[in-house]
């Protein structure tokens, strides 16, 4: 299969539909219907670049209506009607070649490609990699957008323990399983600490490791919170 093939795409701005003239159209009696048919006719028209085409070389006729209705799946009439509040509106424009254009493609047409394609999915299998692609610059956007969205969820620190006092990272959370033996042990050993001690730290991450290795004997029966000498290297 070819990765060369194109598709062409219609990106249409949130204002859109705030546009005096579409607003108009829209006024009308099945003014929404024309609204929907100017769409299709936009999406019909972008690969010729606005031109409505029935083939690669052969025009939809405005003097012969009947065939695009049938292809837009819409009566005659609301589509001979839409055309005309079209070229009223300034959105459609019939040469006098007898060729119908629609006036604004310009400003909706987006281009992709099958390759294009492969590289957002390949993209989306990658974590923290960004890829140049000069053919969906859109993408990139997003892109940064997820990838900062996901640094900031990682550096977001989550509360844990009876009393919510130790505030960990979930890569952190995860790190503590290898690092000590019974994690939520030890949670609770720092939680209960700050609520009877009132001790602060700027990790509660190291602080956890520290009491962890400065009492490695320590049990849930015997631990003594009176315990002072390992505050001060994680404060």
């Amino acid at each position: 299969m070819s990765t060369s093939k194109k598709y062409f795409y219609l990106k249409l701005k949130d204002s859109y539909f705030d546009q005096d003239n579409i607003k108009i159209m829209e006024a009308q009696e099945n003014g929404y219907i024309y609204s929907l048919i100017v769409l299709k006719l936009y999406l019909k028209s972008i690969k010729h670049d606005g031109k409505l085409m029935m083939t690669d070389s052969i025009p939809y006729d405005p003097d012969n209506i009947d065939i695009l209705a049938k292809v837009l799946n819409h009566d005659i009439a609301h589509v001979k009607e839409a055309i005309r509040l079209g070229v009223e509106l300034e959105l459609i424009t019939i040469l006098n070649t007898k060729e119908i254009w629609m006036t604004d493609i310009q400003n909706f047409i987006g281009e992709s490609s099958t390759e294009a394609d492969r590289i957002r999915k390949y993209r989306k299998k990658l974590k923290g990699v960004q890829m140049y692609d000069k053919s969906t610059p859109e993408l990139e956007i997003e892109l940064k957008k997820e990838l900062k969205l996901k640094k900031d969820n990682k550096s977001k620190k989550h509360k844990y323990g009876e009393y919510k006092h130790v505030l960990l990272t979930d890569d952190e959370y995860e790190k503590l399983k290898d690092k000590v033996d019974n994690r939520e042990y030890w949670i609770r050993v720092v939680d209960e600490g700050i609520e009877l001690k009132g001790y602060s730290y700027k990790s509660h991450y190291l602080a956890i490791l520290k009491w962890y290795k400065n009492n490695k004997s320590s049990t849930a029966k015997d631990f003594d919170f009176n315990t002072d000498a390992i505050i001060g290297d994680v404060m």
